[in-house]
């Protein structure tokens, strides 16, 4: 269940950034996970469970969403040249600590949680604690998935309308 509701910002992202790709943003949003798993198959940060809090002291600070997305957007800039298309790939990415911030500590599923570091191998722990409502965090999960797909598929309903006026006006 966890980073669904990223995937739900991600494709609702398209309605502010109609020029790129929903892969890209779907991307950015779940960046903060990639660089986990990346981390965890390496060795260096083990997943929470329900009777561990696990190791997520690299990808999953505040300090590391501020660096992760000044580094994403800085890598779409190189990318794209465009300004804007740079901001919202950079917000996605820090939509999703802004999200585990909303959430954590996630008591619900993980008992041992302490919340969101500050920086890696903080003794400051901050989060607003949704997740200790299992029913409210999934209504929230779902919700947001399903609101963001939403929100994709009338982007794309307008897109295609604007194209097909477009081009019947020519």
């Amino acid at each position: 269940m966890p980073a669904v509701a990223h995937l739900g910002v991600g494709f609702a992202a398209k309605g502010v950034a109609k020029n790129v790709s929903v892969g890209y943003l779907l991307l950015a949003a779940e960046a903060v996970e990639i660089v986990f798993m990346g981390l965890w198959a390496a060795g260096v940060e083990v997943p929470s469970s329900a009777v561990s809090a696990g190791f997520t002291e690299y990808s999953h600070t505040v300090l590391s969403g501020v660096v992760l997305s000044f580094l994403g957007a800085l890598a779409a800039w190189l990318f794209s040249k465009n300004k804007r298309t740079s901001i919202i790939i950079g917000l996605l990415i820090f939509s999703h600590t802004l999200m585990d911030l909303i959430a954590s500590p996630k008591l619900a599923f993980y008992p041992y949680d302490t919340g969101m570091p500050l920086y890696p191998f903080s003794e400051i722990k901050i989060g607003f604690g949704l997740w200790k409502y299992k029913i409210l965090a999934q209504i929230l999960e779902y919700g947001t998935l399903a609101g963001g797909v939403l929100i994709y598929i009338l982007t794309k309903i307008k897109m295609k309308k604007e194209k097909l006026a477009k081009e019947s006006a020519v």
